[in-house]
C-alpha cells in the first residue's frame, strides 16, 4: 500500500506523483471535522448516500497512507493517527456497521467501502484494539458473506447474482483481506478457493473473455479498459498478497492471463491511451481520461513481468516500451 523502499524523490516523475499525493492528503486532513457529530467531511455528509460512504473511507485510507509514508510531512504524526482512528470509529457508529442497513448502490457496501476500510485497517492495524478491528470487520462480513455472489440493497429491489470477472475478484479481495485483518483463516480460504481461472470463450454471448480478444462485461459491453483492467490488477494483488504463504495461489491459474494481456490489452492501447471504445460508461467520468486507463493497465502489465514466464516477460517489456 505504501512502497517506501521504492519511493525515490530524485526521480522527477515519482516526486511529482508524491507531491500531488501530499497535497491531496493535506486538503483532506485540513477539511476533516472531528468536532461535528454529524459528519467527518462536510462535502460528503449525506447519511443515505452510499457513494459517500465509500468516499469517506477512501479519505481515511489516504490519510493512513500519508501517516505511513516516510517522505510525507505527516509520517508517524500522532494527531493524524488519532484522527484516523476517530474516523474509523465514527464510520462504524454512524455509516457502516453490522446492523444490516445497506442502501443505495450494492457496490459501495460490498466492494467500494470494504476495500478502502480493509486497507485503512492494515495501515494502522498495530494501533487498533482487537475489539475495534472485530467491529469494523463484522460490518464487512455482514455485507459480504460470500464472495461468489452479490446482491441488491433494498433500494434496488430484491435480486442476487453470481459474481464473475472483475466483480468476483473484487469480492474475493474483500473477503481475503478482511480474513487477514481479523485473523480468520476460514475467510482467507473462502476467498482463495473462489479465485477464478480465466478461460477464453470460443462462442456464445455474455460476460467473459473471447478467443478474438474481446472482453465483455455487463452482458454486452466492451469493457477491457475498465473492468478488464480491474480484473488484471486485482488478480495480481491477490497473487502478491498470498505468495509464499500456506494460502498461495496456483500459478497455473495465471496462464490464460498472460495470453489475455497479449490478445485483449495490447491491441487497444496506443501510445499509453486506452481506446474509448473499450471503456464503456467510464468515458463519461470527468475525473479520469483515456490516458489514465491506459497507464493503469500498463502499470499492471509491468508488474506481471515479475511473475510471468520468460517468454511473456520479454513480450510485455517490449509492449510497454512501444
Amino acid at each position: 500500500l505504501v512502497p517506501n523502499d521504492h519511493i525515490d524523490m530524485d526521480n522527477p516523475t515519482i516526486k511529482q506523483n508524491i507531491d500531488a499525493f501530499i497535497d491531496e492528503a493535506t486538503e483532506i486532513w485540513d477539511t476533516m471535522d472531528t468536532n461535528n457529530p454529524d459528519y467527518l467531511w462536510e462535502d460528503i455528509s449525506r447519511p443515505r448516500d452510499s457513494g459517500q460512504i465509500t468516499s469517506n473511507y477512501r479519505n481515511l485510507r489516504t490519510l493512513a497512507e500519508a501517516y505511513q509514508m516516510e517522505v510525507s510531512p505527516f509520517y508517524q504524526n500522532e494527531q493524524l493517527l488519532e484522527d484516523i482512528i476517530y474516523g474509523l470509529d465514527w464510520m462504524e457508529a454512524n455509516r457502516y456497521s453490522d446492523n444490516g442497513d445497506d442502501h443505495g448502490n450494492w457496490w459501495d457496501f460490498q466492494i467500494g467501502a470494504p476495500q478502502a476500510l480493509n486497507d485503512t485497517v492494515i495501515l494502522v492495524h498495530d494501533h487498533l484494539t482487537d475489539e475495534q478491528i472485530n467491529r469494523y470487520m463484522s460490518a464487512i462480513k455482514t455485507y459480504v458473506p460470500d464472495p461468489t455472489v452479490y446482491y441488491s440493497t433494498p433500494d434496488q429491489g430484491n435480486w442476487e447474482l453470481e459474481a464473475v470477472g472483475a466483480n468476483l475478484v473484487d469480492l474475493i479481495k474483500v473477503v481475503v483481506v478482511q480474513g487477514i485483518n481479523s485473523e480468520e483463516e476460514a475467510r482467507v480460504l473462502q476467498g482463495r478457493d473462489a479465485f477464478p481461472t480465466i478461460e477464453f470463450k470460443t462462442s456464445g454471448t455474455g460476460d467473459g473473455l473471447y478467443f478474438d480478444g474481446s472482453f465483455v462485461d455487463h452482458s454486452n459491453i466492451a469493457y477491457t479498459g475498465t473492468y478488464g483492467t480491474v480484473l488484471l490488477g486485482n488478480m495480481l494483488d491477490m497473487n502478491y498478497l498470498l505468495a509464499e504463504s500456506a494460502y498461495s495461489l496456483n500459478q497455473d491459474d495465471f496462464a490464460s492471463i498472460y495470453t489475455m494481456i497479449e490478445e485483449a490489452f495490447q491491441p487497444v492501447i496506443y501510445r499509453g491511451l486506452m481506446m474509448d471504445m473499450v471503456n464503456g460508461r467510464a468515458i463519461s467520468r470527468e475525473a479520469t481520461q483515456n490516458i489514465g486507463y491506459g497507464v493503469e493497465a500498463m502499470e499492471h502489465i509491468i508488474q506481471y513481468t515479475d511473475i510471468a514466464p520468460l517468454e511473456f516477460k520479454e513480450k510485455f517489456q517490449r509492449m510497454v516500451k512501444q
